[in-house]
């Protein structure tokens, strides 16, 4: 845990702090500049949690177009990306997610890539744009549930995927400043080692995002973008964000000078 004290440095000047601080953070990591700044500004580590971390993801049901549109933000704002790979990491542990799998390994697999979103969110430079969040694997989980999934899943596996599930809310609250919802497309684009068109499966993992994302706004911000066209999305995204990292250096500015 960084110390929250602020740093010292020779000009109170903001442009000198800011050099400052990049001269830190070549001689360190410079991801960590952010947060090297917001303590040579004396921001309170409730704000760098919260409003400095500077993660925006992008929530939504399979096909939904949160790659695509990640990537074309990335590139208009020469914004960091980090693509997922949920199969890669899954089969890196031994799963197929494109096989059958009982409740209990969905439930394990589950984890297993929430972990490894977790660890990669802890070494990942900010601003940072991401196209898969632990409320996607929320959805995800829970709508390979129903009310009968005790007939085929022991008590142990309904409890898991229920702590499962309070992980993906805690780690969203924990590390995202911004989220991002996006509507499913009109159409189902099917892709080689992705599932097939699944319409109800596509809406019931939908409406359980949006409802983990209800609960969510009273810590986490949050935007619902029900346009589809990736062009509109593209204006919609880029501009908020502007406007969102704007708002941060003003609270920076504001905390410096008071």
């Amino acid at each position: 845990m960084a110390d929250e004290r602020a740093l010292s440095f020779p000009s109170s000047a903001l442009a000198d702090t800011v050099a400052a601080v990049d001269l830190l953070a070549l001689a360190l990591d410079r991801r960590q500049r952010p947060l090297a700044l917001s303590l040579a500004l004396g921001i309170p580590a409730s704000l760098w949690q919260k409003g400095c971390v500077m993660l925006y993801g992008f929530v939504g049901p399979s096909r939904a177009g949160k790659t695509t549109l990640a990537r074309k933000v990335s590139e208009e704002l020469a914004m960091e990306f980090h693509p997922t790979s949920t199969s890669k990491v899954a089969k890196d542990h031994g799963y197929d997610l494109m096989a059958p799998l009982s409740l209990a390994d969905r439930v394990a697999v589950q984890n297993i890539l929430l972990d490894n979103h977790i660890k990669e969110l802890e070494t990942l430079p900010r601003p940072l744009l991401i196209d898969r969040t632990p409320v996607d694997y929320l959805g995800y989980l829970l709508a390979e549930f129903n009310m009968t999934s005790g007939q085929a899943a022991s008590p142990a596996t309904l409890d898991a995927a229920h702590d499962c599930a309070e992980r993906c809310m805690s780690a969203a609250s924990r590390y995202y400043d911004f989220l991002y919802y996006l509507a499913p497309l009109p159409f189902y684009k099917e892709e080689e080692g992705k599932h097939s068109a699944n319409r109800a499966f596509q809406k019931h993992s939908a409406l359980l995002m949006r409802g983990a994302l209800s609960e969510l706004q009273r810590s986490v911000n949050v935007a619902y973008i029900n346009e589809t066209d990736l062009n509109n999305r593209i204006d919609f995204v880029t501009g908020h964000l502007i406007g969102r990292i704007d708002e941060i250096d003003k609270q920076r500015y504001s905390a410096h000078y008071h």
